[in-house]
């Protein structure tokens, strides 16, 4: 074997072994893959709730991953590789402007704007909040934290879950992983 046809099979190995597994560098500014993501997962969510408020919003801003390490057991035992945990911890307290976009049912505020700041029409609105998207070497899978409140009129609740995100030829597919909070 030549030593160009060696390496050419170390590099594949080597991807087929890690890209998986570790994830990609995350940029200093919201990607349109992670924008991708969020969008997946409110329409998949917005199929699946029974939530009948007449506007999602979508915080301008990225929300900070937690640097509690209290649920990094369960995560890891569900399926999340530690690095991807890391990288998001990474990103301290920085926070990133999510590129402005709206799917019908939700949309973006004008930056470091809120809904009650907009004065909006609607008594009833649901605020979403994402953390930034650490997504596998070859971004078939990725991983967030995303929390949701609720507002005027309608009983000022709340939740936030991490979640793991597969994508496959149909799109993505995400699955609830570690410790779920549920605030009433």
């Amino acid at each position: 074997m030549t030593h160009k046809a060696k390496l050419l099979l170390i590099s594949l190995s080597l991807c087929l072994t890690g890209c998986h597994g570790h994830p990609r560098m995350i940029p200093n500014q919201v990607s349109s893959d992670e924008v991708a993501v969020y969008k997946a997962w409110l329409q998949d969510f917005f199929t699946r709730s029974k939530l009948s408020h007449k506007t999602w919003y979508v915080e301008s801003e990225t929300g900070l991953y937690s640097q509690e390490t209290a649920c990094d057991k369960q995560l890891i035992a569900q399926g999340v590789k530690a690095a991807y945990i890391q990288a998001l911890r990474d990103l301290g307290t920085a926070r990133y402007l999510i590129p402005a976009f709206d799917i019908g049912f939700a949309r973006t505020f004008e930056p470091y704007r809120s809904p009650v700041d907009l004065k909006a029409p609607e008594r009833s609105f649901v605020t979403y909040h994402f953390s930034r998207v650490a997504f596998s070497g070859d971004s078939s899978r990725a991983f967030f934290h995303v929390s949701g409140v609720t507002g005027p009129g309608i009983g000022q609740g709340g939740f936030g879950e991490d979640v793991l995100a597969t994508r496959d030829a149909t799109g993505w597919h995400f699955r609830r992983v570690g410790c779920v909070a549920i605030i009433d």
